[in-house]
């Protein structure tokens, strides 16, 4: 497990953010929220491994707000820039 001290680096914030965001896809998945459930009509990106695993429920555009509210969410406590 990662620890932080400070700042989150640049370099490491999209990974953070992604491991956010697998812990609500993991969560919806437990539940048995599908892809379709939430409305999400995107096609998968065939260069996606994740696209593959059909337990992922969030993805594309639905992804991008995700990963956008979490680092907002950064921002606001200053843990990144």
């Amino acid at each position: 497990m990662n620890s932080i001290s400070g700042k989150i680096p640049e370099s490491e914030v999209p990974e953070f953010v992604g491991q956010v965001k697998d812990i609500f896809n993991d969560f919806l998945a437990e539940h048995g929220v599908e892809r379709d459930d939430l409305g999400n009509h995107e096609p998968a990106d065939p260069l996606d491994e994740d696209d593959h695993d059909y337990s992922v429920v969030i993805y594309g555009s639905q992804y991008d707000e995700i990963a956008g509210s979490v680092k907002s969410m950064l921002e606001n406590w200053d843990l990144i820039e």
